[in-house]
């Protein structure tokens, strides 16, 4: 949470990434589907932090895990064509922004951070 902001449970709900795999060579591929395990977390006061780690490094920045399906018949596919993060983003403020953004790796490749986005959460409700 960028800038001035009071303390706030931030919180993803139905989070996913969903990825569009290719044969490396031929046709084929498809889609894989990763869901995504995140705990509320809790930004302190005014903090800009990355949660859970801004480290891609870190263990803690992966929430999800799949092992990748034959879709090549054996042969090598590609994830090039980068994935599609969503979720339901909720938090006890609803006033400030949230920026968000996902990691993903392969065949232990460091992997990078996707873009940046933000936006306004909705507001935590009980379950």
């Amino acid at each position: 949470m960028p800038g001035s902001h009071p303390q706030a449970t931030i919180g993803f709900r139905a989070a996913n990434v969903v990825f569009d795999a290719q044969c490396v060579s031929g046709s084929g591929g498809g889609t894989i589907l990763i869901h995504l395990k995140i705990s509320r977390t809790t930004i302190p006061e005014n903090s800009s932090d990355w949660f859970p780690t801004g480290d891609q490094h870190d263990p803690a920045a992966y929430q999800g895990s799949v092992a990748v399906p034959d879709l090549c018949g054996g042969a090598q596919i590609t994830l090039k064509a980068g994935g599609t993060f969503s979720a339901y983003v909720v938090s006890t403020d609803t006033t400030d922004k949230v920026n968000f953004r996902f990691h993903y790796s392969a065949n232990g490749s460091a992997g990078s951070w996707s873009a940046t986005v933000s936006v306004v959460p909705e507001p935590c409700r009980s379950r």
